[in-house]
């Protein structure tokens, strides 16, 4: 399968590529294979439109010879210089991909745009790609937007999807959430599970339609049991929380399982949460470090605090204060202030480190910023220090807090 990737929307599917790829050959032809091969070259070379694009389609796939890309694309052309538009589709592929062909952009849109003329949905899904990247053609929006309607009218559920973010995002068409909505119930309706997930958000938020926690529910639910992640991340908090569904906390146990068996860090997080308080499950405090560690693992700070925390207790895995630390300075250079609290008071008291007054300081300092606890240990802390350790504090807060912040900077997308 061929993707051609947008930085600022899902990625569209080249149909045509797709198509144009052959099929497997079986192993050895059948008599009639052959057969039927000469009965389209015979009437190929007589000049019929549609069996050119037939002997095209067995040179592509292998039907009573061997594959040939050459001879696929020359029997294709032959066809769409006469007009046959899945000819002309299957020629846009090949002018595409450069199979049996030289590669080349504008001959493909060329192509695709006459069978897209003709009426084949894929071809105008295709052409949807080429204007919206300026792929052989000049950027459009708004012929992207024309030919993705026309694909979506004819049922193309990617072409509906993607109309719906063009209607919601108002790319080559005026913003219009109610058109968005009305374009991804339709795509959803075929069982695009973006679709769904996407309108389940809008349900979720009320946005172009009534907030609607049962239907927001109904619609994770249905990209849930397609696979989506996310989609079973966010059901579970429902289950978790009784929004739309009556609370069940097995039922969010399952959900966040399923999420976190496909390497999402918030689901895996999550049900190492639930394994420590035993909740919606028995406790095991075993299972819950080994979640939170692939959770913090991928960079996820409330699961590094968690962790740290349970290696510094000794919760689940053997105590190890150094290690526990390890994993609050990685959850803390992301800002989260517990895991800042939590080392402040570590240097304070000399556990698992040395005692560092300034360390101490530095970190009480920044958690105090958002933590009413850390301001009251903080208060206590600046009360007992020399003017020279608070002077250092200082300098030390100010090398911490810059450095999140530059860390956050460089994680934030470019616009």
């Amino acid at each position: 399968m061929s993707l051609l990737p947008s930085s600022s929307s899902p990625a569209i599917v080249l149909l045509a590529v797709i198509a144009c790829l052959p099929a497997a050959a079986s192993a050895g032809t059948s008599a009639e294979e052959v057969k039927a091969f000469e009965i389209f070259r015979s009437l190929a070379a007589h000049g019929g439109a549609m069996a050119q694009y037939d002997f095209g389609l067995c040179y592509e796939r292998g039907d009573g010879v061997l594959k040939d890309d050459v001879e696929a694309a020359k029997w294709y052309r032959k066809a769409a210089e006469q007009g046959h538009a899945d000819a002309q589709f299957k020629l846009g592929g090949r002018c595409y991909q450069g199979e049996g062909v030289p590669k080349d952009l504008a001959a493909a849109v060329g192509w695709w745009r006459k069978a897209a003329e003709a009426g084949v949905a894929e071809a105008q899904f295709n052409l949807v790609a080429c204007y919206r990247q300026g792929l052989g053609v000049k950027k459009d929006q708004a012929e992207a937007a024309k030919w993705c309607r026309q694909a979506a009218d004819q049922g193309v559920s990617q072409a509906q999807l993607l109309l719906g973010h063009m209607y919601y995002h108002g790319e080559g068409v005026a913003r219009d959430e109610f058109e968005a909505i009305k374009w991804w119930h339709e795509a959803a309706d075929l069982g695009d599970v973006d679709a769904e997930f996407n309108l389940a958000n809008r349900y979720f938020k009320g946005e172009g339609v009534a907030k609607n926690p049962v239907e927001c529910v109904k619609w994770f639910r249905k990209a849930a049991d397609q696979g989506h992640a996310t989609s079973q991340l966010l059901l579970a908090a429902c289950y978790f929380e009784g929004e739309g569904v009556s609370k069940d906390l097995v039922m969010a146990v399952k959900w966040w399982r399923s999420a976190a068996e496909k390497g999402l860090a918030e689901a895996q997080f999550k049900l190492g949460y639930t394994y420590f308080h035993g909740m919606g499950q028995g406790q095991d405090l075993v299972a819950a470090v080994q979640w939170f560690r692939k959770a913090a693992d991928q960079g996820h700070a409330f699961a590094q605090l968690n962790l740290g925390t349970s290696y510094f207790i000794g919760k689940g895995v053997s105590e190890d204060k150094a290690e526990g630390l390890k994993w609050w300075r990685q959850a803390a250079e992301q800002g989260e202030a517990l895991a800042q609290r939590n080392i402040g008071v570590s240097y304070n008291n000399g556990e698992g480190v040395a005692q560092d007054l300034v360390e101490a300081y530095a970190y009480l300092a920044l958690s105090a910023e958002t933590l009413d606890d850390s301001r009251h240990f903080f208060a206590s802390l600046q009360a007992k220090l020399t003017p020279e350790v608070r002077i250092k504090g200082q300098q030390r807060a100010k090398e911490l807090k810059d450095a999140i912040l530059a860390r956050m900077a460089a994680k934030m997308p470019v616009k």
